[in-house]
């Protein structure tokens, strides 16, 4: 298997109060000198990925977040998986910022509409993230990239019967019984084939 890391290489939807614009590009050069942050109480902003195309003899086994954050004090972040334009995403993942740290977010294994993870599900892949503002907030995003699981497929071998010859059940016939002629008593003995004595004329 390997794991691929791609970044965000777009601003799809910005309603969270993140800055500063584009919040892409403060967040994807993996530099703890940029970063974004918000003063919306959960408002949601939304990241495009590139892709990572696959080859015919790949698949995609599991995706997850990876988020390098900060927060003084420790702030709740959420991120979700999905495509802003579809409406379909994975369920929030909350990931709490406290000292500058990098989480992983859980291994999803599945695209948003439970089907495998396809080409088509990558290209369209974003990431919506929510914080959670309050007073004196300093939460922060410092990096945020995407990490793919991908998998060669097994290599199907196809195998024929094994060369040599088969052993084919052999009818013995039984050898014909070897019938000896009977015996027969010659004249003047007591048994079969045995001769009286008798004197020399």
């Amino acid at each position: 298997m390997t794991y691929v890391k791609i970044s965000p290489n777009s601003t799809v939807h910005n309603d969270g109060g993140w800055s500063p614009t584009p919040l892409h590009s403060k967040i994807n050069d993996g530099v703890e000198s940029t970063y974004i942050t918000s003063t919306v109480a959960n408002g949601t902003s939304v990241v495009g990925f590139g892709t990572y195309t696959i080859t015919g003899s790949q698949r995609i086994g599991r995706i997850r977040i990876v988020a390098q954050t900060f927060s003084s004090p420790s702030r709740n972040l959420r991120f979700r998986v999905g495509n802003y334009a579809s409406g379909s995403w994975h369920t929030w993942s909350t990931i709490t910022a406290g000292t500058l740290a990098t989480d992983n977010g859980p291994w999803l294994t599945t695209a948003p509409s439970g089907s495998e993870w396809s080409q088509s599900a990558v290209d369209n892949i974003e990431i919506g993230f929510q914080g959670d503002v309050s007073s004196g907030n300093t939460a922060r995003i410092v990096n945020l990239e995407l990490e793919l699981d991908i998998r060669d497929a097994p290599t199907v071998v196809a195998t024929g019967p094994a060369l040599g010859l088969t052993p084919s059940a052999v009818a013995l016939t039984p050898a014909p019984e070897l019938r000896l002629p009977e015996r027969r008593a010659l004249p003047g003995s007591s048994s079969p084939l045995e001769r009286s004595p008798t004197s020399p004329q």
